[in-house]
């Protein structure tokens, strides 16, 4: 390796630096931020208003970031940083713990740390009353709910509840899902007997399972987390199991097939749920039944927009005109409460 000459080391003794008191700068800066965030926390408390998650008010900021930003760093590189900014704030201003169905490694908890950021305070749940009684109870503030894939169509039966005067949905999103046939590292595909996995992996991995493990025994389990555990128990019995890529890496897996699902554009939606128990609707917010809709034309992430996004008269909870639902091009998923902020 070639030596720097005096005057390139002089250059990078100056360049770090400059980037010891930018650090400095960016210390001090983040920390006034986080104050004005504590304050607004403190007068939001002083008028009764408990609400301390604002996707709205988030997904503004993060756009005006974007507009602000000419680079080298990347708009999602800022996206990411900031939703950990914004996660330490919500720890800042009270109590805010998000539940999700467990235990670790499932998509529920991805969706978790894509939506909220890894310095959030999650709440593993084995079973959906769980995960519903932890919101009702005020263990969790907000939960994470699967409700329906592109593919193996509805996860559980969700819609009575969200339909009742105990639950509302604030947003909902997508997540593109890619399964894996996974495995401990000893074992070849011709050594597989059972497979584990949650029923709706085992539906929207179906045309896979059919033609390259015909005779083996498919066994479907609370989550695909708990397939990954199985999988990794029951090694010596040619055990293996469907999930993706964060179940892989959290179990020490080793892929034998990736992307097995029937279809590559296979994506589940979850819900942002709050309890109405919970949570005070200000003056800035309003409550009503919605429709959620799915445009059986166009797949894309803005499907489902957030409850700001909400068509008076119709009720509708999309992006989708009137003329969409007339013409057959939108789908009914659900009806349920709404959150408009």
């Amino acid at each position: 390796m070639q030596e720097l000459t005096i005057k390139e080391q002089q250059s990078l003794l100056e360049s770090r630096q400059k980037i010891d008191k930018i650090d400095k700068q960016l210390v001090d800066l983040l920390n006034e931020r986080a104050s004005h965030a504590c304050h607004i926390g403190s007068l939001k408390r002083q008028a009764g208003d408990t609400n301390i998650y604002h996707p709205r008010r988030e997904s503004d900021i993060l756009q005006k970031i974007h507009a602000d930003n000419q680079g080298p760093i990347s708009d999602k590189a800022f996206c990411n940083l900031f939703k950990e900014f914004f996660a330490i704030h919500r720890v800042l201003q009270g109590p805010f713990r998000v539940g999700y169905l467990g235990p670790a490694g499932t998509y529920s908890q991805q969706m978790v740390l894509n939506l909220f950021g890894y310095y959030t305070d999650t709440l593993a749940s084995l079973e959906m009353p769980q995960l519903w009684d932890n919101l009702l109870n005020g263990d969790t503030q907000l939960a994470i709910i699967p409700y329906y894939n592109t593919s193996g169509g509805y996860i559980g039966d969700h819609s009575a509840r969200l339909a009742t005067k105990e639950f509302a949905v604030l947003e909902g999103h997508y997540l593109n899902v890619h399964h894996h046939l996974l495995v401990k590292s000893s074992l070849d595909i011709n050594d597989v007997k059972v497979v584990y996995a949650h029923e709706q992996s085992l539906k929207q991995c179906k045309i896979w399972l059919d033609k390259f493990l015909p005779e083996v025994k498919l066994c479907p389990v609370q989550s695909n987390a708990i397939a990954c555990q199985q999988a990794e128990q029951q090694y010596d019995i040619g055990a293996a199991a469907i999930a993706g890529d964060m179940s892989k890496q959290f179990y020490g897996l080793s892929s034998l097939a990736e992307g097995i699902q029937n279809t590559p554009d296979n994506r589940t939606l979850f819900l942002s749920v709050i309890s109405l128990s919970e949570i005070n609707i200000s003056s800035e917010s309003l409550l009503l039944q919605a429709g959620l809709y799915e445009n059986n034309n166009n797949c894309s992430d803005n499907n489902l927009l957030e409850s700001s996004k909400v068509s008076m008269g119709p009720g509708l909870w999309s992006n989708l005109n009137q003329n969409d639902i007339e013409n057959n091009q939108m789908k009914l998923l659900g009806k349920m409460n709404v959150v408009i902020r």
